[in-house]
């Protein structure tokens, strides 16, 4: 890719918790992790679940939510990319030159290499809620860089999605301020796809004026030809969010903290076929470079059902202790 751009700088991502009992009767999870859906499960996709037969992951269950305690990432069918600062982080120079995906696909972050260290990012042992994070300094090696992680477009073609469904959900927190002037590159949280000179993916924080959007301080997720979700609301604040860019069907939706903050329309493809994708900054000149943390990052290639969203958004809630 030429930088992925997911900028967690993601650009920079109601509740549906339900830390309660466990209903794992009625949730059969991928690997046979739980127990078999009984014959009264209705899915709401059509269709009674047998007594013996799994879910297929296709449809929506139709139980209340799940468990965060319990909840287990890596039962998510579709789950291509899985980073959490506290597994496979690895270092030269004391800065991040790799970050080992958790799924068996292999899409591991790398940092620059042949002495460029100064442009990778650096570990905190105690960041959010105390926990393992990378933090992106928006300078860097200078001031038209910053700090970036970069994934390669893997062989097994699992970071391609073409027109189809998405899930891009990131812990972060970050403090550029548009105050800061565009020339320290003040965009923050970023993760971007570009894919033949054009964008695919953005995940911005600190992002005015795009698309006539003219608050400052904003969050947006931007797609392919001007397809944008935004909201003005600022999240630079040095607080820790949950941060969302979701696409089901043709609608773009931005959430925060388990709770869409904006929507718009998308059926762009974003293959992103021989570009990396890009954590921190998009790897120019351009204003798009973090300041902050990133703990975790997850990307679900593919629909996504109502259950696992709320798996996935109340699981980093509880584990990170954000709004």
């Amino acid at each position: 890719m030429k930088s992925t751009s997911l900028s967690l700088g993601l650009f920079a991502t109601g509740l549906l918790f339900a830390c309660g009992g466990d209903d794992s009767t009625n949730i059969v999870l991928p690997d046979g992790g739980g127990g078999n859906d009984t014959s009264s499960n209705v899915d709401s996709s059509g269709g009674n679940d047998t007594s013996t037969g799994n879910d297929t992951g296709i449809g929506v269950d139709s139980s209340p939510g799940v468990d965060a305690a319990s909840f287990n990432p890596s039962n998510v069918l579709g789950l291509v990319l899985w980073l959490d600062g506290a597994k496979g982080v690895t270092l030269t120079s004391n800065t991040v030159s790799g970050w080992q995906d958790q799924t068996s696909h292999k899409n591991d972050a790398k940092g620059l290499t042949n002495n460029f260290t100064a442009r990778n990012p650096t570990p905190v042992n105690s960041g959010i809620n105390s926990l393992p994070v990378v933090h992106f300094n928006s300078t860097g090696a200078n001031q038209n860089t910053g700090n970036m992680l970069t994934v390669a477009d893997n062989l097994d073609k699992s970071l391609q999605w073409g027109t189809g469904d998405f899930y891009i959900v990131t812990v972060a927190e970050y403090d550029n301020k548009s105050s800061d002037g565009a020339s320290k590159g003040t965009a923050g949280m970023v993760i971007r796809f570009p894919f033949n000179g054009q964008t695919g993916v953005e995940l911005i924080g600190n992002i005015p004026n795009i698309q006539q959007q003219t608050a400052s301080d904003g969050l947006v997720t931007y797609v392919a030809n001007g397809a944008l979700a935004f909201t003005s609301n600022a999240y630079n604040t040095n607080k820790p969010h949950i941060f969302v860019s979701k696409r089901a069907g043709t609608v773009l939706d931005l959430r925060v903290d388990g709770a869409s903050v904006g929507n718009g329309m998308s059926n762009q493809n974003v293959d992103n076929a021989g570009t990396p994708l890009t954590l921190g900054a998009a790897g120019d000149a351009s204003i798009f470079r973090m300041n902050g943390d990133i703990a975790e990052v997850l990307i679900v290639k593919g629909m996504l059902t109502a259950n696992d969203q709320s798996g996935i958004e109340g699981y980093l809630k509880q584990k990170y202790n954000t709004p």
